[in-house]
């Protein structure tokens, strides 16, 4: 999306909130020993890393960072939500939005000109993201690989894409330019970048040796030459794109963190939960004495080097930063695969959180974190304020900052003529990534219709205006399909609306007089009243 500001009508309501309190906001002009005026906030995402698997190989000391940020800092279990796929919480992590306002549902979306599934991308987002709204309010940004930035959006700093990582996996985008004027912004970063690409994609096979078995001499490149493309149908080869990956978006994360000093920068790393789904099914948390099969053993070394990068993060962290780690889910290590195509049952809805650093009190043990917390609090280590339409709350309890800023309205602006070309472009790394998906058995099976997914989440979660929305904008579109005035007539039930909810479930039965859910719905329907 492109830098907006927050609207005038936010801007009213927080100056109006504040002065209707002056000793307040004396209170808050008044600089406490811990609010630096430049603090800095870097937050690294571990995609599926799990709580349990943390104790377990951190209490051997085996991963000592992240057990320093829990003795120094403040750390918790991080509640995620249904449902529990990498683009969807990330985005909600980015946004404090859930999934029916923020528009990811999936890793794929449709594509509006075309009818074909493609992976969502920056133009799939309806609502502001962390980095839209702190460069908007004049403090830089950086971010490196986040979930669905690509085409990488205007913002005061740099953005290098989710989809730069991907370029590992295609020849095309080794020996062009076709693509890279929207991998990263500026455009012209990627220059910039590319030496640590390289570097990265030459350490790939000597560093997999820590995870895997190497004995197989044709794994090795030919010498002198550069490592072939990763075949993503291969477990070994797929978890050395996953690695090649996390090291290049640590080198750059730091490049940028030490150079250009933003005061937010937000870094993915992808590796851990590629790992757990290649390996995890032989993964041991408690490792019988005199175990040397490497398979078990894979999990746990990422693990240990994730937790590497941790501490590369917080070398670099001086006196006025503020480090949060966390991950959008755990994950069922020790257990057998799914059947195909439901690979996301193996995840668990908790993660970890991890806060460290300027601001963040020692010791402090948080209970009923959410991924809806993480954006509020962001903001509240920044001096900036929270929205109302974002259900989230600042973590206050593992804070010694002073209270923070009164919420404004909305920092949402209409969406712009330039975001809806944006889902037009096509890139060079679609298919990889659609492969990548694919080989973790995220993308089999029948696609479903985003909108649906998102208006069935928002019933879910209680949220039945949302899915009202939602709903009737399917029927819109597709006014003779008896399964939607069915869905809608149990949402408009919910709300008490009966009249309206008998009428929707008779039109959907009309349509279709075996439809199951009208039927069922009905009957529910008229027992209510009855009751009533």
């Amino acid at each position: 999306m492109q830098p907006s500001r927050v609207p005038f009508s936010a801007i009213v309501l927080f100056a109006l909130a504040a002065c209707a309190a002056l000793g307040a906001v004396a209170l808050l002009l008044s600089p406490s020993p811990d609010s630096d005026p430049a603090g800095r906030v870097l937050v690294l995402a571990l995609d599926g890393v799990d709580p349990d698997a943390v104790a377990a190989w951190g209490a051997d000391g085996g991963l000592p960072h992240l057990e320093r940020m829990a003795m120094e800092g403040a750390s918790a279990r991080l509640r995620s939500e249904e449902p529990l796929l990498s683009p969807v919480v990330w985005t909600t992590v980015a946004t404090g939005r859930p999934p029916h306002e923020h528009g990811i549902a999936h890793f794929t979306a449709v594509d509006p000109t075309s009818g074909e599934r493609r992976p969502v991308t920056s133009a799939s987002r309806r609502v502001e993201a962390a980095w839209n709204i702190v460069s908007d309010s004049g403090l830089p940004v950086a971010v490196v690989g986040w979930w669905a930035t690509w085409p990488a959006e205007e913002v005061l700093g740099q953005v290098v894409s989710d989809r730069v990582g991907y370029h590992f996996l295609d020849e095309e985008s080794r020996v062009g330019e076709s693509g890279r004027a929207y991998a990263t912004y500026p455009p012209e970063l990627w220059r910039r970048i590319a030496p640590r690409m390289d570097r990265a994609r030459e350490l790939s096979t000597s560093l997999l040796a820590r995870f895997v078995d190497l004995s197989d001499g044709d794994r090795a490149p030919a010498p002198g030459g550069r490592p072939p493309l990763p075949d993503l149908s291969d477990p070994v080869d797929h978890l050395r794109w996953a690695v090649t990956t996390a090291v290049a978006y640590r080198d750059v994360a730091l490049d940028l963190w030490r150079e250009d000093r933003p005061r937010l920068e937000m870094v993915y790393v992808e590796a851990t939960d590629t790992a757990s789904h290649l390996y995890g099914a032989d993964a041991r948390l408690q490792q019988p004495h005199g175990t040397s099969d490497p398979d078990h053993r894979t999990v746990e070394q990422i693990y240990r080097f994730a937790d590497e990068i941790v501490g590369a993060f917080l070398a670099a962290a001086d006196r006025h930063t503020t480090v949060i780690v966390l991950s959008d889910h755990g994950f069922a290590l020790g257990q057998p695969p799914p059947v195909q195509g439901v690979s996301h049952r193996q995840h668990r809805p908790d993660g970890i959180l991890r806060m460290w650093g300027r601001g963040v009190r020692t010791g402090a043990r948080l209970r009923g974190a959410t991924v809806y917390d993480v954006l509020p609090t962001i903001l509240a280590l920044l001096d900036l304020p929270a929205a109302e339409d974002m259900p989230g709350r600042v973590l206050s309890p593992a804070l010694t900052l002073g209270p923070p800023p009164l919420r404004v309205a909305s920092y949402e602006d209409p969406v712009s003529g330039d975001e809806r070309r944006a889902s037009q472009l096509r890139s060079s790394t679609d298919r990889a990534l659609l492969e990548h998906l694919a080989a973790l058995g995220y993308t089999s099976g029948p696609p479903r219709a985003d909108e649906r997914r998102l208006a069935a989440i928002a019933y879910r979660q209680g949220r039945y205006a949302a899915a009202e929305r939602l709903y009737r904008r399917l029927l819109a579109e597709h006014p003779e399909e008896a399964a939607l005035h069915a869905s809608l007539g149990g949402v408009l039930a919910q709300l008490g609306r009966y009249e309206e909810a008998r009428t929707a479930l008779e039109r959907a039965l009309d349509l279709d007089t075996e439809q199951p859910e009208a039927r069922h719905n009905l009957t529910a329907l008229q027992r209510r009243v009855n009751e009533e």
